[in-house]
């Protein structure tokens, strides 16, 4: 909407077939109005609005590809402003502007998409950072342990007589990596079930 009362029609929407822009688009119907006063299909409700009263009205479908999307719509205050050859320019016009409305759509939703997979790829990365960090707490809780237990058998195996002092330590050892290994299980089949709900 362009002039004195574009902020007044901005956004303005019409039920389906009602005035003539509603006509234009259930009909899927250039048109040209020579006196909207004399056509039944006028809605002068932005007539009464605005104050201006409508005369000539030429108006043309808006497609993308076999979707009507809107209309396009001029209007003069004065008659038989616009004739049926008008419309030869119009339509072009008319198609010119579907694709720019398209093509606006579709940027709008390519933004959007990369905006969600920016946060995807942020979740990733914190959720990486997050599983590095839990490997290296783990590998050094389970290295501990395990250098433990390799220490007294690399003992036992250089004086067998250390059996019966080491051995005790390595069963204390292996209960406390099984349990160790079994909470991690835990955790895991924790997090499964908080990922699904």
């Amino acid at each position: 909407a362009t002039g004195n009362y574009c902020e007044i029609v901005k956004g303005w929407r019409l039920k389906q077939g009602e005035g003539i822009v509603g006509w234009v688009i259930q009909e899927n119907k250039s048109i040209v109005v020579p006196d909207a006063r004399k056509d039944d299909r006028h809605y002068n409700e932005i007539d009464r609005i605005t104050g201006l009263e409508t005369r000539s009205i030429i108006c043309a479908p808006l497609h993308i590809k076999d979707k009507i999307i809107g209309a396009l719509e001029i209007i003069d205050s004065k008659e038989n402003s616009f004739k049926t050859n008008d419309l030869d320019l119009l339509e072009p016009i008319a198609a010119v502007a579907s694709t720019a409305i398209e093509n606006a759509r579709l940027y709008k939703e390519v933004q959007q998409e990369l905006e969600r997979r920016k946060q995807v790829e942020s979740r990733l990365i914190s959720i990486n950072n997050e599983l590095e960090d839990f490997t290296f707490r783990v590998s050094h809780d389970l290295k501990n342990p395990l250098t433990l237990i390799n220490g007294f058998f690399t003992a036992i195996n250089d004086d067998p007589t250390l059996v019966e002092k080491y051995v005790p330590r390595i069963i204390t050892m292996t209960g406390k990596l099984l349990q160790f290994i079994d909470n991690l299980l835990k955790l895991s089949k924790a997090g499964k079930v908080i990922d699904n709900k």
